[in-house]
């Protein structure tokens, strides 16, 4: 089935509600309130892999924005962030999902290791893999702010 990311991260695709607790569980994250980029509308939280929870070493840490209220129609939004010396091919995404239903190239910026995302469409959104420059998985975007 490929690298136990991609299995995690295909139990976290079917959850029904993606929520703090569930994906600390799946993920072997531990999760804080981010004070600093929380607001009226969303609230922010970091997760880092927590010492007898993570078999996961390939994340460097996972960002999870949640609406405050579900009547505005918009879901979380889950990154996970991998560790540099991850390592893990685009190819085994392919495998699993088959092709992407869409490729982008993100807006340039500093640090941001990525250079396309390959999307695919799930049964409650979107997910989407960060490529890096040698083809490898560099994060990953679990979207469902759509509704």
């Amino acid at each position: 089935m490929g690298h136990p990311l991609m299995i995690e991260i295909l139990k976290i695709e079917k959850l029904e509600r993606l929520v703090e607790d569930d994906v600390e569980t799946v993920l072997g994250v531990k999760f804080e309130r981010d004070e600093r980029r929380s607001n009226p509308y969303f609230e922010f939280f970091v997760g880092y892999p927590s010492d007898g929870i993570s078999d996961l070493k390939v994340i460097d840490h996972v960002d999870f924005r949640k609406p405050r209220s579900l009547a505005s129609g918009r879901g979380p939004l889950l990154t996970i962030h991998l560790v540099t010396t991850a390592k893990i091919s685009s190819r085994e995404a392919a495998e699993i999902l088959g092709q992407p239903a869409d490729i982008t190239v993100p807006e340039p910026s500093m640090g941001n290791p990525v250079r396309v995302y390959h999307s695919y469409e799930i049964t409650q959104g979107k997910i989407s893999f960060g490529i890096g420059e040698d083809d490898t998985i560099v994060s990953v975007v679990i979207d469902r702010t759509k509704r």
